[in-house]
């Protein structure tokens, strides 16, 4: 019952979360989500186009200036990959654009752009201002079809090309991280104690089940010699823009050795999203996690009692004064 209660508490504040705006001057960052284009243009010299998309923060409305504006640094920018050849490009790509200040009078400015050896061609592009972009933000299907228009003062070309995009943001979330201790540590030393220390990550994936996960934020406690059952009490305390949905915290205990180098003992991976459900915000949950083998190594240590005692927190960071 109690977790029933807590699940539906968590997704009513996430759809409430998902309701409102930034507000002025709060710091986010700003996701842009570019998914298929339809009717590329032929701009090539023997046809076709090699197309993609470069998503704008600019300051003012560029639908009527000279080229669109686009050779003029944007504020923040970020592009999808090239798509060769193809007049129906299927991009399915999230591009972030981290530490957004928002204010009025800033526009989302799409720039359609034929890839070339030499220098990239602008082909079109749509501009829109930022609150109405992030009109759609939390809607379950917020992707909308936008239409390119020319750019003014280039080669007037028939253009119907159109792209299907999502906005959306993050905030800044203050999260806030306790080792309290470990209990039953394995005896990997040859006197039958271990010298140790908690490596903690923050990943953008689950590392048992990819390799190439991201590392978004990373620290360590101190070292505390020969004790199965050691008192870290140490605290971490670090800002991230992203949604915290996505994160995944990687606990690592090292053995360490003063005559050689460091050893990795175990680990343990808990998802945020579930760990940071405390009742407000700024509160903290206590959390024993239990440690494991890490993904392909393997060490001679009994870690079937192993376990950690973690207090985890978040809260949005406000906005600027």
């Amino acid at each position: 019952m109690l977790r029933a209660v807590g699940k539906i508490q968590s997704m009513w504040r996430r759809w409430k979360a998902c309701q409102r705006m930034p507000s002025a001057s709060q710091r986010i960052t700003f996701v842009c989500d570019i998914f298929k284009g339809a009717a590329m243009p032929n701009v090539n010299r023997f046809g076709g186009c090699d197309p993609f998309i470069e998503c704008r923060i600019v300051r003012g409305d560029p639908t009527y200036l000279l080229r669109g504006d686009v050779d003029k640094a944007p504020l923040l920018t970020a592009q999808t990959d090239v798509k060769r050849n193809d007049m129906a490009p299927n991009w399915n790509q999230r591009l972030t654009l981290p530490d957004l200040i928002y204010e009025n009078d800033l526009y989302v400015q799409l720039v359609l752009w034929d890839y070339n050896l030499m220098r990239n061609h602008p082909v079109g592009h749509v501009a829109l201002p930022l609150e109405r972009a992030l009109g759609g933000h939390g809607l379950r299907h917020p992707d909308r079809p936008l239409t390119f228009s020319t750019l003014p003062g280039c080669e007037e070309i028939v253009l119907n090309a159109t792209v299907s995009a999502g906005f959306s943001f993050w905030d800044e979330y203050r999260h806030r991280l306790v080792v309290v201790a470990g209990s039953w540590l394995p005896k990997v030393k040859m006197l039958g104690t271990i010298s140790s220390y908690v490596e903690a990550q923050v990943l953008n994936c689950d590392p048992r089940k990819v390799s190439s996960a991201e590392c978004l934020w990373s620290s360590r406690t101190r070292v505390v010699s020969d004790n199965v059952d050691p008192n870290y009490d140490q605290e971490f305390d670090f800002v991230l823009s992203c949604d915290p949905s996505l994160l995944w915290l990687q606990l690592v205990l090292w053995d360490s050795n003063s005559d050689g180098p460091d050893v990795p003992i175990g680990h343990s991976v808990v998802k945020m999203s579930q760990a940071n459900q405390a009742s407000s915000a700024g509160d903290l949950m206590n959390h024993q996690v239990r440690l494991e083998e890490l993904p392909d190594r393997h060490v001679a240590a009994d870690l079937s009692r192993a376990k950690l005692t973690i207090r985890l927190g978040c809260e949005p960071v406000s906005s600027m004064p």
